[in-house]
């Protein structure tokens, strides 16, 4: 008899620590909230080509955060995560402060750019303060245009920032795209997959660096795939001389 009892008082414990178990974490998914987040200022400014904004999550709101970032836009005053609008993930973040930076690149230049700060969680999504940025102006020199897929050179517009490794070639096959080109430490000239002229029947062809050529004193030997959906045009040699 005296058995049963001890048996039932532990099975009432047992039900009332379970119950106030489940009441804290009850308690602890009712205190969850959106994260607080905090929109910084430009900390690094080269134009239109990169620019760096430090921000902060202030508060993670009880809850992991599970992505952060910026959100940006030329047109939108406050600018989302939903579709249309131009954002880009953190590239770093110290767990312990809560402040990480995003890197904003190819942007245009002298073009107003709005901005916010955001942070998600379990809870949802929040937003910093929208702030606004004027990009600069690159420096431009006159290089010239050798293409092995048109058969001719001509001259063109550069804008060249020389040491992150970085070209933006105006308006580069008169079609009004302007081609962006990167030089990484083994002077390889990579072209990241980009719209740069327009087909007839196809619309816009884009180009890609699939094995990159070497940068070779004041030009640049870019190894380019024209493609679209449909194909490929093939992969042609083209060439940019830059004034000495």
């Amino acid at each position: 008899m005296k058995i049963t009892k001890i048996l039932s008082l532990l099975l009432v414990a047992l039900f009332i620590y379970s119950c106030s178990d489940d009441d804290k974490l009850s308690d602890s998914y009712k205190k969850a909230s959106k994260a607080t987040t905090t929109t910084g200022d430009v900390s690094e400014d080269y134009g239109a080509v990169l620019i760096t904004i430090g921000n902060k999550i202030e508060n993670d709101g009880g809850a992991d955060v599970l992505a952060y970032g910026i959100c940006y836009s030329e047109t939108d005053t406050e600018p989302t995560i939903e579709a249309g609008c131009k954002y880009t993930a953190a590239t770093s973040f110290n767990a312990e402060t809560l402040l990480y930076a995003d890197t904003l690149k190819a942007l245009k230049a002298e073009t107003n750019y709005y901005y916010r700060s955001y942070a998600l969680n379990s809870q949802g999504v929040s937003y910093g303060e929208v702030k606004s940025v004027i990009t600069g102006e690159i420096p431009i020199v006159r290089g010239i245009f050798y293409s092995e897929i048109f058969g001719g050179a001509w001259y063109v517009e550069v804008g060249v920032i020389e040491f992150m490794g970085y070209y933006l070639i105006k308006d580069v096959y008169g079609d009004g795209y302007d081609l962006s080109v990167t030089v990484d430490a083994e002077d390889n000239v990579i072209v990241s997959s980009q719209p740069a002229w327009t087909h007839a029947s196809y619309g816009p062809v884009y180009v890609r660096t699939l094995s990159p050529l070497k940068k070779n004193g004041n030009q640049l030997l870019m190894n380019v795939q024209h493609y679209v959906s449909a194909g490929t045009f093939g992969t042609f040699v083209e060439r940019l001389v830059l004034p000495e």
